[in-house]
């Protein structure tokens, strides 16, 4: 189970890897920084662009497999980068693996969609428990060589292209093997997937009919059933009520399915359409955030000044999130900043809140506040 980081972590989470107590002592869940990036598991050269041409894998060792595309067991893609370090993005959460790969199917497995990349810890990091994946909302190739305890890098890449030959498919047909995986729509508007070279095998009523689109139209025309078989040579047509592909491999026969009356879903509810999260709480509240390295924390709550807030404009706008952090970042003096989605304006501060609104705590719709928190080699 993935342990969530951020204002949404449930019983059992992760301790908060920037908490206000020793935020990056040994509990920092990507452990203080013990090596140089060098050694064994390290690809010599060290790459610090991408590999073309890359090979397809389905073992994760380094440095064997740097370079190489991980074939992933939801059949996604992952780009490896042996002893590298990511130092930009949004931290999803972490979690204990076996090994690299595992690290890399948790992303791919990640029920929000989001993870883009992983850093993995493939030895002890001084951490007291055993967390060595981590999960990042960003992706892409990191030209930063690992600094902690040898830990690989990986991103979610599209799935490399294969040539392959074209189906014998011949348009509107009713003959195999042209009308395999074609549509038949009987002349009572029930649609049927069209298979050749198998059957379903399950009981039902048979009778001799003249041909194959003989036989499906019949099937539309009786209520209970919902797929057939044909037999080429001696044209029996038996009616079933398998709903479903058929299974079992038969060459002297050709099968059809039910899929619906045809335009029965024109009218069916549409979904709603995907929330656009451009803001307040969704990925915000709660969550960390590394630019160059140095994190962050964004959270969507209204601060409370107790003296002078010295506020001064980063940029007008529009900016987005990762932007107005690395401005304030850059700029001397900043140490926390709020930037308002509607404007995308971008506001920095040299002097901390005094305290938070705890009646907000989660429910700013409307800006986001981000403060910077103190350094560790997180990769």
């Amino acid at each position: 189970m993935l342990l969530a980081i951020g204002g949404n972590a449930q019983s059992g989470a992760l301790q908060d890897p920037f908490g206000p107590e020793d935020p990056f002592g040994p509990d920092d869940p990507f452990g203080p920084d013990p090596g140089s990036g060098s050694g064994a598991v390290c690809p010599s050269p060290w790459s610090a662009t991408p590999k073309g041409n890359s090979v397809t894998t389905t073992t994760a060792d380094c440095p064997t497999d740097d370079g190489k595309l991980y074939a992933t067991s939801s059949g996604d893609y992952m780009y490896i980068q042996c002893c590298a370090d990511r130092r930009n993005g949004r931290l999803l959460g972490a979690d204990t693996v076996a090994d690299f790969g595992a690290c890399m199917d948790l992303c791919m497995k990640d029920k929000t969609g989001e993870c883009r990349s992983v850093t993995f810890a493939p030895s002890s990091t001084g951490r007291t428990d055993s967390v060595n994946c981590a999960l990042w909302a960003h992706g892409g190739f990191s030209p930063h060589q690992s600094s902690v305890n040898l830990g690989h890098h990986a991103y979610y890449v599209e799935a490399p292209y294969v040539d392959q030959p074209d189906d014998e498919i011949e348009l509107c047909s009713t003959k195999c093997p042209g009308a395999h995986n074609q549509v038949f729509t009987s002349q009572y508007g029930e649609s049927f997937l069209m298979t050749c070279g198998k059957r379903h095998g399950t009981a039902g009523v048979s009778q001799y009919v003249d041909s194959y689109e003989q036989c499906i139209d019949t099937c539309g025309l009786i209520g209970q059933c919902k797929s057939v078989d044909y037999h080429h040579r001696t044209g029996r047509c038996t009616f079933g009520e398998h709903g479903g592909e058929p299974m079992i491999e038969a060459s002297g026969y050709a099968s059809a399915w039910s899929m619906g009356c045809s335009g029965a879903c024109k009218e069916y509810p549409k979904p709603p359409a995907p929330r656009t999260e451009k803001y307040c709480p969704d990925k915000y509240h709660g969550a960390f955030w590394l630019i160059d390295g140095q994190p962050w924390k964004s959270q969507c709550t209204r601060a409370v000044w107790t003296q002078p807030v010295n506020e001064y404009t980063l940029d007008a706008g529009p900016v987005d999130m990762e932007e107005c952090l690395k401005k304030c970042q850059d700029s001397p003096g900043c140490i926390w900043g709020t930037l308002t989605f509607a404007s995308g304006k971008c506001v920095g501060y040299t002097r901390k809140y005094g305290t938070l609104d705890v009646s907000t705590v989660g429910k700013i719709t409307d800006y986001v506040n981000f403060e910077k928190l103190p350094s560790t080699p997180i990769p």
